[in-house]
């Protein structure tokens, strides 16, 4: 199986990863490199504001996506980054698994 983690540089995503890496084909895309790496696990970087972007990192052998990336922190800066990730972003990943038939 392979599995798709956008947002698995954080805290709950890289503990994620760790556990299903073991299991299953992982790909983690993320607008930054994960705090530490994990053999086998490839990461690639993007925006899920930036739909292009996503699309073209997503594999096409993809089977689950899992959407952990998220502005979460009380003094985001400026206000509207929270819709713009959160909603955007997740509007942005959803069409990229239509797009690509995952699920």
């Amino acid at each position: 199986m392979n599995v798709c983690i956008i947002g698995g540089s954080g805290f709950i995503g890289s503990h994620l990863i760790n556990t299903i890496a073991s299991h299953h084909s992982v790909t983690n895309i993320d607008k930054q490199l994960p705090a530490f790496d994990v053999i086998g696990v490839t990461t690639k970087i993007a925006d899920v504001r930036d739909y292009d972007s996503i699309k073209a990192v997503m594999p096409d052998n993809t089977d689950y996506v899992i959407l952990l990336a998220a502005e979460h922190r009380d003094d985001v800066s400026p206000v509207s980054l929270y819709y713009d990730v959160n909603v955007e972003g997740a509007h942005n990943v959803l069409k990229v698994i239509v797009e690509k038939n995952i699920g």
